[in-house]
């Protein structure tokens, strides 16, 4: 069975933890770019940052900023 989820775009980190704790969940996430994404070759730098970005986010998951809200603080700012 598929589920298709509209999620709002801040929620979308949160949603996708929260379902892959189940094992019986496999997750994925599907945008217009999506197949673009799949053809990226990363170099082994770019691999080690994401890595190391993600691990912090996962160590720190309350230590986020909100996207919509850091992008309304950057607009009053131009």
């Amino acid at each position: 069975m598929k589920i298709l989820l509209d999620i709002k775009d801040s929620k979308v980190a949160f949603v996708l933890e929260l379902l892959n704790n189940f094992k019986f969940v496999k997750t994925e996430l599907l945008t217009p770019q999506a197949e673009e994404l799949k053809n990226i070759k990363l170099t082994t730098w770019q691999k080690k940052i994401i890595d190391e970005r993600l691990n912090d986010y996962y160590n720190n998951p309350n230590n986020v900023a909100d996207f919509d809200k850091t992008i309304k603080d950057i607009e009053k700012n131009l």
